[in-house]
């Protein structure tokens, strides 16, 4: 071993020293480092959506989304109910209709009405009723589920300009969508028929959104 060889084996020594101890000391000074949990800081949950109940002369009740402006549209002579709700920062709106109708059950309902023809349609519930459920692409993109109880078609049909709000609150008034007793009426004769069968003798629903 000549002279030099020394100086660089302590050269190697001394580096291969040094980095052992600066990845030791990083290695405790990191947090999660020693294997054991760490403290971490969770986000604040997002606030629970509050919800404003309406209770319809027609003989329904749901529940909406509060801060939505709503429109009953009086000036409307022609149907039960006809409520508008729109919103100031989302494109779109949602109505809910309740209107007379010749169809003797919701699938005769699908069939009369031609804005439906080649639009695809899925078997759901509505106030624990058989229903359909159309999504249409043209001329606007809406979302409209419907049921049939007494002569009279009850639907809710969401025009989707901005389809992931109008698509929740959708959702939210139709889950809790249910028929009500009309004014000096029992609880009995609430609209619409038994939950075991419609006016039409159809069966109800058992699962959600069936192809129809």
């Amino acid at each position: 071993m000549n002279k030099y060889t020394w100086p660089i084996v302590i050269g190697i020594i001394l580096g291969s020293t040094l980095s052992i101890a600066y990845l030791w000391q990083v290695r405790r000074t990191t947090p999660g480092a020693s294997g054991l949990p760490t403290e971490t800081t969770s986000s604040t949950p997002a606030p629970t959506q509050k919800l404003t109940t309406w209770n319809d002369q027609a003989g329904f009740v749901f529940q909406y989304p509060d801060g939505l402006s709503v429109n009953k549209h009086d000036e409307d002579n022609e149907n039960y109910a006809h409520i508008e709700f729109m919103s100031k920062t989302h494109p779109g709106g949602l109505i809910v209709w309740a209107k007379d109708t010749t169809a003797p059950n919701v699938s005769a309902w699908v069939r009369s009405e031609t804005r439906f023809t080649d639009a695809p349609v899925l078997d759901t519930v509505l106030a624990s009723q058989p229903a359909k459920k159309i999504m249409l692409t043209s001329p606007k993109r809406m979302l409209i589920v419907g049921t049939v109880s007494e002569a009279i078609v009850f639907s809710v049909e969401a025009t989707l300009d901005d389809s992931d709000y109008w698509t929740g609150v959708h959702k939210t008034i139709t889950d809790s969508f249910k028929f009500a007793p009309l004014p000096g009426e029992k609880v009995s004769s609430a609209p619409g028929p038994s939950s075991s069968q419609n006016a039409a003798g159809e069966e109800p629903v058992d699962e959600e959104e069936v192809l129809e």
